[in-house]
């Protein structure tokens, strides 16, 4: 397809749903771009630029993603995308792996009470088991253990933004679908809102509107 902000406009999940939960995954390729420079549609409406490449360490082919259509224009992903291809062939090095070396780098500097997960725990103790039922309460804990520490556990609070966010539901649907997406949303979303209301632990929210995923 074209990179153009009206063809991105107008494309929308050409994918089916899986028996099990989850969506197949479709990604379309923009024609005489950087090889393996694509976009994501999702069936909730979200649109993810990619890049598909054969790392240079280990040989797999890996899919990197570049940000989401709304917060990259399609020239801002282009570049990106370009940045990535240059450290693949020019440099030998695997975009995926430097994303990971530079988040270690920032958690080795990172002051305790910001690394996520203390303040989940913290979350969890001092506002959802006060404020909100037990039923419910459980229920953040678990999808918070279930979905988000596995990614986040080590991440400083203050450093994960709207991308971050995107990418971790994409996983949680794609994995078990858009209700737990949902879900993980609501509990993500009163999180952040509690660390930056009643904690000073963020300045603002990466969670951003119309981040709910359509359910069937």
């Amino acid at each position: 397809m074209k990179l153009s902000k009206s063809a991105i406009d107008k494309l929308k999940y050409g994918g089916r749903q899986l028996s099990g939960g989850g969506w197949t995954r479709d990604i379309r390729y923009f024609v005489g771009e950087p090889p393996g420079f694509g976009i994501r549609p999702y069936p909730s409406g979200k649109r993810v630029f990619i890049l598909r490449y054969t790392s240079p360490t280990s040989g797999k082919r890996r899919f990197i993603p570049l940000g989401a259509y709304g917060d990259l224009t399609p020239q801002e992903a282009h570049d990106k995308a370009g940045e990535a291809r240059s450290l693949i062939v020019r440099d030998g090095i695997d975009p995926l792996d430097e994303r990971k070396a530079a988040r270690a780098a920032q958690e080795a500097a990172r002051d305790g009470r910001h690394e996520f997960k203390v303040a989940a725990d913290l979350f969890l103790e001092r506002y959802a088991k006060k404020e909100t039922g037990e039923k419910t309460w459980k229920e953040s804990g678990r999808v918070l253990n279930k979905c988000v520490l596995p990614k986040w556990k080590r991440r400083d609070i203050r450093e994960i933004r709207l991308a971050d966010v995107v990418e971790l539901l994409d996983e949680v649907e794609d994995k078990n679908g858009p209700v737990m997406a949902n879900r993980t949303l609501a509990v993500v979303r009163k999180l952040f809102n509690w660390a930056m209301v009643k904690r000073g632990l963020i300045e603002t929210t990466p969670i951003g509107p119309g981040m709910a995923t359509k359910e069937k």
